[in-house]
């Protein structure tokens, strides 16, 4: 697990929550539609963050899953190996 990957979800949640702290407070200074639509974006707002929070938690571990059975280096199935080549002699 690679700690900037925890850093840096922290940061994006921190800065998103910021952003929807202040989304909600301009919406309780609004009247009407724009109210509502204030409440309803600060509110996903938050939910952003927290879904940042969560996927700089599990990220690393599915990381560390797909590492630990090859990830990219996996070498081909022995059914996938080409067949022997054919004979070329005359």
């Amino acid at each position: 697990m690679h700690p900037f990957m925890l850093v840096g979800g922290l940061l994006h949640a921190t800065a998103i929550a910021v952003l929807a702290f202040f989304v909600w407070f301009v919406a309780t200074k609004a009247s009407g539609w724009l109210r509502l639509a204030g409440k309803i974006l600060g509110a996903w707002l938050a939910f952003l963050a927290v879904v940042c929070v969560v996927f700089a938690l599990f990220a690393p571990a599915g990381m560390w899953r797909h590492h630990m059975k090859g990830g990219m280096n996996e070498e081909a199935p022995a059914s996938a190996a080409p067949a022997a080549p054919a004979n070329t002699t005359p």
